[in-house]
């Protein structure tokens, strides 16, 4: 009897067994499967046909790998190529291998990876959770499960590669995990590793590149530890860009610079010793460590010495942000490298330190927009402002800082024009800055030292507006500054401090007004559609033997209203509507769209109500997540999962397509399962020691109120499955909620079009699948009537229908919205069309159009020389059927044409010389005959 009880004790006291251990894992495979079990008798839908059906690659099965990893993701007939996600494909390919092109087999396995990423996740929860309750970590894990938005995701093939993305994103970040925790090579290869296929699957794996090391910063307090982690997970993204070509340099800056940065100051809140006498001061907390750490004496209770270091932050936010708007990512590594020597080196700080740092890294970045290559010397030029207080011969340091900045103002001069007043300016300033430097410690100079910055101002501020010269323009207000700070004014009070930082933002906030005055506003936002680059190039010629890089997918308006070049207040407004929509269907996922776009999304300026409540909103989840890390670690991370994932769609950085769409939410949507569960735990005090073996039980309350929540979920996945049925049972059921979608109303028309070519059907339902298919073309014409492709739908529609007057309506209406359209059969069209109803102008206009596209068309070549001929122009006759013998060399018809011609122009001589060269040249054929019988009747 003892020994059977010893059995069903562990070590750790727990029951042994496989189901006290495995219980929760099959809690959440049984949950899954019940909660989607329905779909996988669904088939094809929306934009499965990427993936499947007749795949020019993914249906040669397994043989087709080779090519998948070396081919883009997309690619048509009309030359759209974008997007690297070949693992995707190949699990598509391995599929098509083992069972064939069917819809149940790829449901099920949709649905058996979101299983295994959910129990990765419970995994992952059951690690952060650990000082919890156990059932915490099973609680979230269940609402990320039945979420509904995920139904997009595990109910369309398309979008098996979020499921990717997620499921090997978790793989390495258990791995780096492990590696935080044993220090071993393995682990750490095996992160990277895995991060790497996650972004082969899709991008949005970048989420975890910024999340994975807030979750692991609690793991060690050696900085170090981190950032081994961090390059590991940096690595296999510069690596596949540098063959795919798919980052935009904003990406750089995030990733290079403000990220680490972020990570660094996240670490040091956490392990820092900062000690709170009660949960609200967080004030004098922070400035308490402050006068600790740099002999600061603390005025008001520590608040005033605190705002002198939230302006010092601001400064260096300022300068980040003039990173991103500069978008430089080789300024990225000089930041970088700031950033290391800032927290490695430490020297002694003061404000007159900091300000003429901050000043110098700008006017190096101002520099290096004119001519990249001087990052190097803008790199050396760092080193010797931070070792300007270390205890090195200052002679030296002095003199190569001077030498330095000579160089780097003067390097352009043989790269652009200059002017030499700004030339002079520029040489008055690097004077005065070099003496200012070699003299600061004699303060009898200080008079004249302002009086000559005074008077670098007064020139610098001249040549700015005279030849709108923007690193004039930072050299006045520099020169404010400098005098500013030799004055009387800045002693070393804290008040005059203040003043001092404040005139140091002022200046940056003029010089970034003047930037944008003279150049423009800065363009943060990528290009959609841009030139093929050397790698692409390459690419295409010699495909069978490298990875091709991507270049970006070309947008329509009612894709993406907001405009590729739209910054400012629209900009920032709209991006702040699109984070407030996603937030309310996180929080309530009902009702939902196949699709959203133009004019569902409004566009909003920075202004208005709803942006405003949007930035506050966010900005407040922010600064939450912040200053709770330390004391509700789990809560914060569950905030910075959906920041960063909604930021990543937020179109700011990249256009996105539709604008919103609920699959985009798939990580994001993570966060809010952890900030629910969490906080309605804190709220109920829900106890570590509480769980199924206490008698008292967990909280009521709390497990009512996730029972509530996690019921309604599946509720809504399940009915919301059902809908993905196929292509028209879903956007039929949508577009009653989005009814002003334009794009939404013309994908439902195309479908419905689509189904009148698939099986048996009868007239009277193709009339009326025709006539649905019109009315949603035309709600989505009136909606956004600048569409190219919906007039010619609608045309077309009316052709079917045999309604060729409204027909030549809307193709006249698609004619006139793109006169450079590349669609040879709306050309054809309307050439015949306005032939027959004698507008010969429209109709050469229509049959040129048509023979740039298509130079071997006989019948565009015959009837543009009949209209030539018919008004009388015969040299333009000639000159087309000559044109059309040459392109078609093996037809007779161009000779006949020519000897018609000269018949009109009544000479004989000329039309008997082309009869007989048709004749010679194509002997017995039909035309020739024909056109001989004709000759001999006349």
């Amino acid at each position: 009897m003892s020994s059977t009880a010893s059995k069903k004790v562990k070590k750790t006291g727990s029951y042994s067994g496989w189901w006290p251990r495995y219980k929760y894992s099959v809690w959440i495979a049984l949950s899954t499967f019940l909660i989607y079990a329905n779909s996988i008798g669904n088939g094809y839908n929306m934009d499965d046909e990427l993936v499947t059906r007749n795949h020019r690659l993914t249906s040669k099965g397994v043989s087709a790998i080779p090519d998948i990893f070396t081919s883009f993701y997309y690619e048509d007939a009309m030359n759209y190529k974008y997007e690297y996600r070949p693992v995707v494909l190949t699990t598509f390919a391995i599929e098509n291998s083992l069972f064939g092109e069917s819809p149940k087999v790829g449901h099920f396995i949709n649905l058996l990876l979101y299983a295994i990423s959910c129990l990765l996740l419970l995994n992952l929860l059951q690690q952060l959770f650990k000082q919890y309750n156990p059932l915490l970590a099973v609680g979230a894990t269940l609402l990320f499960v039945a979420h509904p938005l995920h139904t997009e995701v595990v109910c369309s093939l398309k979008n098996r590669d979020e499921i990717l993305a997620l499921l090997f994103s978790l793989l390495s970040l258990k791995y780096a995990w492990r590696f935080m925790l044993n220090q071993r090579l393995l682990s750490w290869i095996l992160s990277g590793a895995f991060f790497t296929i996650a972004l082969m699957a899709k991008q949005s794996a970048l989420i975890f590149l910024a999340v994975s090391p807030l979750i692991l910063i609690p793991q060690s307090n050696k900085l170090r530890n981190l950032i081994v982690v961090f390059i590991g997970l940096i690595v296999p993204m510069a690596v596949i860009d540098c063959f795919t070509n798919q980052l935009q340099p904003v990406y750089y800056a995030v990733v290079y610079v403000a990220l680490p940065l972020f990570v660094a100051a996240v670490h040091w809140l956490y392990w820092s010793e900062l000690k709170f006498n009660n949960k609200w001061d967080i004030t004098s907390a922070i400035s308490n460590w402050l006068a600790k750490k740099y002999a600061i004496v603390s005025i008001n209770g520590g608040f005033m010495e605190l705002l002198v270091r939230i302006l010092e932050l601001a400064g260096w936010i300022g300068l980040i942000l003039l990173f991103l708007f500069f978008s430089l990512p080789v300024n990225g590594f000089a930041l970088i490298y700031l950033f290391l020597l800032f927290f490695l080196i430490k020297p002694r700080i003061n404000v007159e330190w900091l300000v003429l740092s901050l000043f110098w890294l700008v006017y190096c970045f101002v520099t290096s927009i004119v001519n990249p290559e001087l990052i190097l010397c803008s790199i050396m030029a760092f080193v010797a402002v931070f070792f300007r207080e270390q205890q090195t011969p200052n002679l030296t340091k002095y003199i190569a800082f001077i030498l330095l900045i000579v160089v780097l103002t003067n390097s352009n001069i043989f790269e652009i024009e200059i002017s030499p007043l700004t030339l002079l300016g520029n040489l008055f300033f690097v004077v005065v800055i070099a003496w200012s430097i070699l003299s600061q410690h004699h303060n009898k100079w200080r008079l004249i030292k302002i009086g000559f910055f005074s008077i670098a101002f007064v020139i610098s501020l001249v040549i700015a507006f005279y030849y709108r010269d923007a690193i004039s323009l930072f050299v006045a207000c520099f020169s404010v500054f400098v005098a500013f700070l030799h004055s009387p004014f800045a002693i070393k009070r804290l008040y005059h401090r203040i003043g001092l930082a404040l005139v140091y933002l002022c200046s940056l906030l003029i010089y970034l007004y003047g930037q944008m005055v003279f150049t423009g506003p800065p363009v943060v936002s990528v290009s959609v559609k841009r030139t093929k680059t050397p790698v692409e190039h390459i690419a295409v010629t010699h495909s069978n033997n490298s990875v091709i890089a991507s270049p970006d997918r070309e947008l329509s308006y009612i894709e993406y209203p907001l405009g590729v070049h739209t910054t400012g207040s629209k900009k920032i407004g709209t991006t702040a509507g699109v984070m407030g929509h996603h937030l309310a269907k996180i929080v309530v996922p009902y009702p939902m769209s196949f699709y959203y776009g133009f004019d569902v999304v409004p566009i909003l300026t920075a202004d208005e109500p709803l942006a405003i409540l949007a930035i506050g909103l966010h900005l407040a989840l922010f600064l939450l997540a912040l200053f709770l890390f330390k004391r509700h670690y789990v809560f914060s991370i569950g905030i910075f999962i959906y920041l960063v994932g909604v930021a990543l769609y937020s179109n700011y950085f990249i256009p996105i397509p539709g604008m919103v769409a609920d699959r985009f939410m798939f990580i994001p949507s993570l966060g809010w399962c952890i900030v629910l569960v969490y906080g309605l735990a804190y709220f109920f005090k829900v106890k570590p020691e509480e769980g199924l073996k206490n008698k008292q039980g967990v909280n009521r309350v709390f497990a009512a109120i996730v029972l509530v929540v996690l019921l309604g979920y599946s509720f809504l996945t399940y009915l919301r499955s059902l809908d993905w049925k196929d292509h028209l049972t879903l956007m039929r059921k949508d577009v009653q909620y989005v009814t002003n979608s334009a794009q939404a109303h013309n994908l439902l028309a195309l479908n419905i079009m689509k189904s009148t070519t698939e099986g048996q059907k009868t007239q009277a339902e193709l009339d009326a699948l025709r006539q649905e298919a019109l009315g949603h073309f035309k709600q989505s014409f009136a909606i956004y009537p600048k569409t190219f492709n919906v007039a010619y739908d609608i045309g077309r529609v009316y052709s079917a229908m045999n309604n060729p007057d409204s027909m030549m309506v809307y193709f006249q209406k698609a004619a006139d919205l793109d006169p450079d359209h590349q669609l040879p059969e709306l050309s054809y069209t309307l050439a015949v069309y306005h032939q027959e109803t004698k507008k010969y102008d429209y109709a050469i206009i229509q049959l040129q159009k048509l023979l740039k596209l298509q130079n071997t068309n006989l019948e565009a070549y015959s009837r543009l020389s009949y209209i030539y001929f018919t008004l009388g122009q015969y040299d333009q006759a000639l000159a087309t059927n000559r044109t059309a013998a040459f392109n078609l060399p093996t037809r007779p018809e161009p000779f006949i044409n020519m000897a018609y011609t000269f018949q009109g122009m009544k000479n004989l001589d000329s039309m008997t010389y082309y009869f007989n060269l048709a004749e010679q040249r194509f002997p017995g054929h039909p035309v020739v005959l024909q056109a001989k019988r004709n000759l001999n009747n006349q």
